[in-house]
């Protein structure tokens, strides 16, 4: 502390900045261990309007730089510092000649119950509920691979995750690898060829634990290193046959395919499908309304039960419990309609659906003497239904009557229940 009086860095350290936002300006901060105040720079509160109050009773007038240099503090200002969309409320002390626009001292750490882990190289808050990543190196962070939102890894599983790249890698072959790492390391980072489109890519990720390991929005996972699509090292070839472990250790096995698919030039790399149910279901989790637990709460809940979700039309399989009869009334004949008049483009339209529902085995070809009417409906979305027209099958089909529950007594039997998330 020195002659009793709190500290605060000025001069510029290297891995322990985090990237958020500051009155909504997107900034560096400085988390400084070393430092009892968190302060902010006078600078940053003229560039962006901030109210610099007069201190109150029982806060320091002045502060004791590593080097024992005094430096007044010029008053207080009220933020906001938001990490992964939640916006924390804190008091700085303004300072000037501050290298960072604003750094982060252990009074913060404390009240927000911060955790430092020196080897995976994060910082958490709210005892472990959010987790953010320092910047590894200051001077080049557009290798970086930060993650597009909070993601539960579940235990001993391989998942396909959405990243975020920067906009210099769009439309170019990159190498990825995982983060150096101490052999603790529960994540593990395959390797691969990947080419970024809008800032955009997918990322295997390996948790062979037994408990699953949640990932905050922006937390750093991995790095990019652009390549050559002409000329491809034979010594990186082997690589990617193993999955690469924050450390060195792999997993081997991963991307075999990969490998032969480079053989034959870096735009044939298969990605297969994404395990990831927010990535796979295009589910937003992520809004005002949800805590940060909260939303982890959701994505453990989808991962449990992503098994009932249909995203194609082969994933609704139907089924055999029960085979619903249809009884035509005596001495009806069966309808036998004239197909619709339509347009090319609807008749490619009807033709493409059919394909579809034929090889997800929803419909079969058929020589019954029945025959109805195929037509299109547009959808909210813009994109065409495919209706089939049963009104003259259902004239002559005699009518199944079933008691019905009233809702009075749907209410009573439900009004007790709780769906636990």
């Amino acid at each position: 502390m020195g002659r009793g009086k709190p500290r605060a860095v000025t001069r510029k350290l290297q891995g322990n900045v985090l990237w958020a936002k500051l009155n909504g300006v997107r900034t560096k901060l400085l988390v400084d261990t070393g430092a009892s105040q968190s302060a902010v720079s006078s600078s940053f509160c003229r560039r962006h309007d901030v109210e610099i109050q007069i201190l109150r009773e029982g806060q320091p007038r002045s502060l004791i730089a590593a080097d024992g240099e005094v430096i007044k503090v010029q008053g207080f200002a009220e933020l906001f510092v938001e990490f992964a969309g939640d916006e924390l409320p804190y008091h700085f002390l303004v300072l000037d000649n501050l290298i960072h626009d604003a750094l982060l001292g252990i009074d913060f750490l404390h009240e927000y119950g911060a955790d430092i882990n020196c080897t995976q190289n994060t910082l958490s808050l709210y005892n472990g509920a959010m987790q953010l990543s320092f910047l590894m190196n200051l001077e080049d962070v557009t290798g970086a691979v930060r993650l597009c939102e909070t993601i539960t890894v579940p235990p001993r599983s391989e998942v396909m995750i959405p990243v975020q790249t920067a906009a210099c890698y769009d439309n170019c072959d990159c190498y990825v690898e995982g983060l150096r790492a101490g052999p603790n390391a529960v994540l593990l980072v395959a390797r691969a060829l990947i080419t970024p489109q809008h800032q955009r890519a997918m990322c295997r990720v390996i948790n062979p634990s037994d408990k699953p390991v949640k990932l905050g929005r922006n937390r750093n996972i991995a790095k990019l290193t652009t390549l050559n699509s002409r000329v491809v090292s034979s010594a990186l070839l082997p690589d990617l046959c193993s999955a690469s472990v924050a450390g060195g250790t792999t997993v081997g096995g991963g991307d075999v395919q990969d490998t032969a698919n480079l053989c034959h030039g870096l735009g044939h790399i298969k990605t297969e499908k994404p395990l990831d149910p927010v990535g796979t279901l295009g589910l937003q989790i992520g809004n005002g309304n949800l805590t940060v637990e909260q939303s982890m709460r959701v994505r453990d809940l989808l991962t449990k039960n992503v098994d009932i979700f249909a995203t194609k039309l082969s994933d609704l399989p139907g089924t055999s419990q029960y085979y619903h009869p249809i009884e035509i009334l005596p001495g009806a004949s069966p309808p036998r309609c004239r197909a619709y008049r339509h347009s090319p483009e609807a008749k490619l339209e009807i033709e493409k659906q059919t394909v579809e529902m034929q090889e997800a085995g929803i419909i079969r070809p058929s020589c019954s003497p029945y025959a109805a009417p195929v037509l299109l409906v547009k959808k909210k979305d813009g994109s065409m239904r495919s209706v089939i027209d049963y009104r003259r099958l259902n004239l002559v089909i005699r009518p199944m009557f079933f008691p019905l529950p009233i809702l009075p007594d749907i209410f009573d039997a439900l009004g007790e229940e709780k769906l636990p998330l």
